[in-house]
């Protein structure tokens, strides 16, 4: 508690100092002066809290490690420690210490009564307003949605209508952005000849680190996966800890890269066994560029589907998601039995629920609907071959029974049905599409079908079972009732999600049909436990317009 003295105080010391000057005894002089000092001091003992003691005390939250966002400069709490309602304005400054004053910001005015009030950036929002020192602080709050790096020093001051400093706080917050390493080579799809052993190089982290060490990753990349895929679910290939530079030599005495095979491979940069940041993920191939020169006039199966492209890309219908199958020929050769005329696929692990658009004219599909548990689908071109380029093939809705990643085999098939080649790709099955919640209120609005809403959010304290679950209509400003009582509860998605799950995360599907809602209406969904809210904006639509 700082002591704060009143002005009046100073004003009377002198007096007492210069009257005491006119007393012509000196014992007397002294008596009187120590008298009248301690009566002073005595006084200010007494009265000196209620001039030193704030009327509002003020907390600033500390924001996560590295973290500071644009919400983190108004998170706080106020304690009106008076018994009077004040209305209040906050102001706030944001200074680095490098760059000084980067942004200034106040909010409307807000009704303080007495006790504890909490308040968040959605408080402020309402009637304040931001100012950043230039276009770059502005760019870097909203494109990233954090500070810069630097040594900020967040501070808030609480003002009475009149412009009276009620209260203030003050808290230092620290930023490093530390960026993955940068690969260099062998440049991203770049083919290495024959016999040469490749040398791996990459960049140091930014800003620059010390005592940082690396590791290296290489996975085979099969069939139609793309590099992240490849070196996300399969077997690592070749791997190395620990590596002190920003080059690696691939050992001679490791086994040797297979020709014409495509590979993938990452640097992750750790310091004292804790990893600080990874590289991107890029891919090369072994052997001679022209890998089709070993697609001959000769009949041969052809492995690995060098020449052959398979994409299941991940897209979503509505609220499901679903994967777009792309198929690309990129045969140049003449022999008729290494030119693609069907395709198949087999699930494995899992089956196909539904399989909508794709092929055009000239295309036959095997089957051409789909009962539920389908397990494999079969394409042919009716004349021709298959186009010199990308194919759509339709979406591909799995069964999703269990959230195993599910395990695809194809096939390329010539004009008799029999084999060119096969190979197999892993679909990271997701068994629903989940909007995640905020703990604010957020600006955007999802649209989606009056049917299931399916939300997750990350609370280490506090399970699915224990919420408040409510819908308000933004437009009306009303709570939203359900038909039944069963309608406030979440419904379970997952056995594996009813409590905790991993790392907290919360995952619940909600079925809207029980609240009755209309089409091209704002509401906002409202979950609440012991510890935080969370917040989601939406809009449904009518069934047939999906």
């Amino acid at each position: 508690m700082t002591l704060r003295i009143p002005p009046w105080f100073f004003h009377l010391l002198v007096t007492l100092l210069v009257n005491n000057q006119n007393l012509k005894d000196k014992k007397m002089r002294i008596r009187n002066f120590n008298l009248k000092i301690s009566f002073i001091l005595f006084f200010v003992f007494l009265t000196g809290p209620v001039f030193s003691q704030m009327q509002v005390q003020v907390r600033l939250q500390q924001p996560p490690p590295n973290q500071l966002r644009a919400a983190d400069l108004w998170k706080l709490t106020l304690n009106n420690t008076t018994r009077t309602t004040y209305n209040i304005i906050l102001e706030g400054t944001l200074d680095e210490a490098e760059a000084g004053r980067v942004a200034t910001g106040n909010s409307g005015i807000i009704s303080l009564p007495p006790g504890i009030k909490s308040i968040t950036y959605n408080d402020v929002k309402r009637g304040g307003s931001v100012n950043f020192k230039s276009g770059q602080w502005q760019e870097a709050f909203t494109r990233t949605g954090n500070a810069p790096s630097g040594d900020y020093t967040i501070c808030i001051y609480v003002k009475s209508e009149a412009g009276d400093e009620l209260g203030s706080d003050c808290i230092q917050q620290n930023i490093e952005i530390v960026s993955g390493p940068t690969l260099i080579s062998p440049p991203d799809e770049e083919t290495i000849p024959d016999q040469q052993t490749p040398i791996f190089t990459w960049l140091t982290q930014t800003p620059p680190q010390q005592g940082v060490r690396y590791k290296i990753i290489v996975v085979e990349i099969r069939g139609g996966q793309s590099a992240d895929e490849a070196i996300m679910v399969n077997p690592v290939w070749f791997t190395m800890d620990n590596v002190p530079s920003t080059s690696f030599q691939f050992p001679v005495s490791a086994k040797s890269f297979e020709l014409y095979k495509k590979y993938a491979w990452q640097i992750r940069a750790f310091k004292k066994n804790i990893e600080t940041g990874k590289s991107e993920t890029w891919s090369f191939i072994y052997g001679s560029k022209e890998v089709t020169e070993k697609i001959t006039e000769k009949t041969i199966e052809i492995k690995q589907c060098d020449v052959f492209k398979v994409e299941f890309k991940k897209t979503s219908q509505g609220d499901t998601i679903c994967y777009k199958l792309l198929v690309t020929n990129n045969y140049a050769g003449k022999s008729p039995s290494n030119k693609p005329r069907g395709f198949r696929i087999a699930v494995k692990g899992d089956s196909i629920s539904s399989i909508a658009g794709g092929v055009s004219d000239g295309w036959k599909r095997t089957p051409s609907k789909f009962p539920p548990g389908s397990s494999g689908v079969h394409w042919i071109i009716a004349s021709g071959d298959f186009p010199n380029s990308e194919t759509d093939l339709g979406n591909i809705i799995f069964q999703g029974y269990t959230s195993n990643p599910t395990k695809v085999l194809y096939e390329w098939l010539d004009k008799d049905s029999s084999l060119i080649c096969k190979d197999s790709t892993i679909i990271i099955n997701e068994l629903k599409y989940y909007h995640d919640l905020s703990q604010e209120i957020p600006d955007n609005v999802i649209e989606m079908p009056n049917s299931f809403l399916n939300v997750q959010y990350v609370n280490n304290y506090a399970a699915v079972d224990n919420i408040i679950l409510n819908i308000y209509d933004v437009e009306k400003y009303e709570l939203v009732k359900p038909k039944s009582k069963k309608g406030d509860k979440p419904i379970s998605v997952n056995k594996d999600y009813q409590n905790l799950s991993f790392n907290g995360l919360n995952r619940i599907s909600i079925n809207l049909k029980d609240y009755e809602l209309l089409p091209k209406t704002t509401y906002l969904l409202s979950i609440s436990n012991s510890m935080n809210n969370y917040y989601l904006n939406f809009k449904v639509t009518n069934q047939d317009e999906k």
